[in-house]
């Protein structure tokens, strides 16, 4: 939530939930749009990672086996341990 107005988007947020909305329905959206908010600022300040680097990252921490592409869209594999 832009922190300029985050009490009246929160008012928002929770006038849009049923009636029947409990506290963790309302503090679960309020976390997913913090999130996203989150996401879409650091999309547009540039610190986001392309796919490949995710799938490194991620196969380094899980030591997994990658399937990838060279220039000519001939695949081979490799692991990671």
């Amino acid at each position: 939530m832009p922190t300029n107005n985050v009490k009246e988007n929160a008012r928002k947020l929770i006038d849009r939930l049923p009636d029947d909305s409990t506290w963790d329905d309302i503090m679960y959206e309020m976390y997913v749009r913090q999130k996203i908010e989150r996401g879409l600022q650091d999309a547009a300040e540039g610190k986001t990672t392309d796919h490949k680097g995710v799938k490194k990252q991620y196969s380094m921490r899980n030591g997994i086996s990658l399937e990838e592409r060279d220039s000519h869209g001939k695949s081979f594999k490799f692991a990671i341990q």
